[in-house]
Formats: structure tokens, sequence, C-alpha cells
């Protein structure tokens, strides 16, 4: 995980209670793709190897984990729609909608999950696809 720091985002209360659990649900789910693509990894050398015991184990965390973020997701969306009522806005469930109704420093570090667990989610993709050509 060369590159990765452990220096945490964090919003600053007041605008919105549910920010900070907001954040903590986004530093879970960025850790989660992080380990995926760790595993990701460990896939496509146990493809080079043809360790068919190993190809196994790693179905197995990939499914966890695939059903780990899938949790997470369905949480950070029930969690943006209820920061969204709490602000007086409804139907926004989209992370990116939120950051018009965050002031500047908390929408810069939402923009910035944002960005991250995107690359995160296009990295994975890549690699699986990758892993699937072998």
């Amino acid at each position: 995980m060369s590159g990765h720091s452990n220096k945490r985002k964090e919003f600053v209360g007041g605008q919105c209670a549910g920010l900070t659990s907001l954040g903590e649900l986004l530093d879970m789910q960025t850790d989660h793709c992080r380990e995926f693509l760790r595993i990701l990894e460990d896939e496509k050398q146990a493809l080079i190897e043809m360790d068919m015991q190993l190809l196994l184990s790693i179905a197995s965390k990939k499914e966890y984990y695939l059903e780990r973020l899938t949790n997470i997701d369905k949480t950070v969306r029930e969690k943006t729609v209820e920061i969204s009522n709490t602000m007086g806005q409804s139907k926004i469930d989209r992370l990116s909608s939120l950051c018009g109704l965050l002031d500047e420093h908390n929408a810069a570090i939402l923009k910035r999950y944002i960005r991250t667990l995107a690359g995160l989610r296009e990295e994975i993709r890549d690699r699986n696809i990758i892993n699937r050509k072998f």
C-alpha cells in the first residue's frame, strides 16, 4: 500500500452532526477499496503461478469485501439522505450533491473523498479486467 497516508480527512463539526459519521464511513470505504486492490494483486500472482488453492482462498476474500463494500455504499447513501434532510433538503442521495450544501472546508474534504474513491474503484475495475484476461 505504497503512497497510502494514514492521515484522515476530518470534517469540521457544527454544520451538521452527521458529517463525522459520514467521514468514518468514507474512511472505512477507502480502506476496504485499498484492501480489495491488494487482494486483486494477490490474485494476479496466484494466476501467474497457477496456484488453485490460493485462488479459492482469494475468491472468498473478494466475495467478503464486495459484500462489505456494497453494505457500506448503502449506509453512505442512507447517511447522505439523513444529512440532506437535516439541512432542509430532500431527494439528495448522492455524495456529490451534498457538496453544494456544505461550507467550503467540508465540501473540499468531501470532494477529496469522492475523487479518491472514484480513483480506487477505477483501479479495481482495471485490475479485475486484467485478472480476468489471465
